[in-house]
């Protein structure tokens, strides 16, 4: 899993910056009406019913990494675990404490500022670790993993996405295909010595990729989905009307969910729930 960027340093400053300027469009988008906004419920919703099928006995604990404005870890403590959620951007770290506090569930979840590379926690300290559109961003995805593992319990469960790299609303926009990423990463060193500040880098791995990282830090997957599917653009910008937009990501999604060939693996983000492997790393080229 080689996402190609500047040093480790620096892509992760970059990153933090970048999520601590867009603190307020996270407490919003889970209330938009287009398909954004959709495209994060429905991943929410998902996650929730792996969560929920069944929850652990007695007192579960949950860790959320990358929780921006907290409405997964919310719902998690909804459904009694004790949560603790961590980002790398304070300003996400407060935007979820006011919502837990807000909701109710201030005592069940714990908010703070964290590095998934070194996590603070004892070695099986969780029975369930959800980290969406975290390891697409990081500087060391492999790093993060083994520590995503180290904390999970033995029949525990980590539930994770990745930016799929073939998804549908990219093969079909040139500016967003696959096959300019490469270009793109070459031109970036370009633009910061001229002084201009791309954003920082999202890396896109193919599922086996992902599959196979799992598998060296001792995650055995055990159901894999790809999920979302707009919204539709030409040169980056939109080329569907936000109905028509909605309407053709939930047709994609049944086909997908029915598992249906071709269309379950053009989701723009693939889904992954996997639990420790007895034995620790099972496999591959690690």
């Amino acid at each position: 899993m080689d996402p190609a960027a500047p040093s480790p340093l620096t892509q992760q400053e970059r990153v933090t910056s970048f999520f601590q300027s867009r603190s307020d469009w996270w407490s919003e988008i889970y209330a938009g009406r287009d398909v954004a906004a959709e495209l994060y419920r429905a991943r929410q919703a998902a996650v929730l019913a792996w969560v929920d099928d069944p929850i652990p006995s007695m007192e579960p604990r949950a860790l959320e990494i990358g929780c921006g404005a907290g409405f997964l870890a919310v719902a998690l403590a909804q459904r009694g675990y004790r949560v603790t959620a961590i980002d790398a951007s304070a300003a996400m770290v407060e935007s979820t404490r006011q919502h837990a506090v807000e909701v109710g569930v201030g005592e069940r979840l714990a908010a703070m500022v964290a590095d998934v590379h070194a996590l603070p926690d004892a070695d099986g300290s969780y029975d369930v670790v959800v980290a969406l559109g975290v390891l697409p961003w990081l500087a060391d995805p492999e790093q993060a993993l083994r520590e995503i593992e180290r904390v999970t319990r033995p029949n525990g469960a980590v539930i994770l996405t990745t930016d799929n790299s073939t998804a549908l609303v990219h093969l079909l926009d040139p500016r967003l295909h696959p096959a300019l990423r490469p270009l793109k990463r070459r031109l970036r060193p370009l633009l910061e010595r001229r002084g201009l500040r791309p954003t920082p880098t999202l890396a896109y791995y193919p599922r086996r990729v992902v599959d196979a990282a799992l598998a060296c830090a001792g995650l055995r997957k055990r159901r894999g989905r790809t999920i979302g599917f707009g919204p539709f653009t030409l040169g980056g910008r939109p080329v569907v009307p936000t109905p028509l937009g909605l309407a053709l990501h939930d047709r994609l999604q049944r086909l997908a969910d029915r598992n249906v060939p071709v269309v379950r693996s053009l989701g723009i983000e693939y889904l992954v729930l996997a639990t420790p492997a007895s034995g620790r790393r099972v496999g591959g080229e690690c």
